[in-house]
């Protein structure tokens, strides 16, 4: 017990935060990459009534993407990684880009657009109607999309 405990404390301890920074940045992987935009809101022409047609409504929109693991130290810029605030421009794309019967449809259009970015493995959607017109705080439609 001794011999073991003496081997523990003998070993070379990181003496300066480079030291600290180099063994950290050797044994650290990221293995789960997810790039989100939370609550976004946008006008939107959507939904199959007729007075749906006349004025946009307030769409509350969510995407979080599983981007490809990038190197653990690796990201120093923009566009080493998926950058979240894309994903705002493509929605504010799709959104002028129309009028859409239903909830599935703005949400197609959308995941076909942040499919563009090659690094996004998966795709979580989630549209929401703000303006229900009833006691429901919302009402919506999620998907999650893939590659095949």
């Amino acid at each position: 017990m001794n011999n073991l405990l003496t081997k523990i404390t003998s070993q070379k301890k990181p003496t300066t935060y480079a030291d600290l920074a180099a063994n950290t940045n050797q044994t650290l992987i990221r293995e789960d990459n997810t790039v989100f935009v939370r609550d976004f809101i946008i006008p939107c022409s959507i939904g199959f009534y007729a007075h749906e047609r006349d004025v946009k409504q307030q769409v509350r929109i969510n995407i979080a993407a599983d981007i490809a693991a990038e190197d653990f130290g690796n990201v120093v810029t923009v566009k080493d990684t998926v950058y979240p605030e894309q994903f705002i421009e493509y929605a504010r794309n799709v959104a002028n880009e129309g009028h859409f019967a239903l909830l599935e449809n703005f949400a197609d259009s959308l995941a076909r657009k942040c499919f563009v970015e090659s690094r996004i493995e998966m795709l979580d959607i989630t549209v929401e109607k703000i303006e229900t017109g009833c006691e429901a705080q919302a009402l919506g439609f999620s998907a999650s999309y893939s590659r095949r």
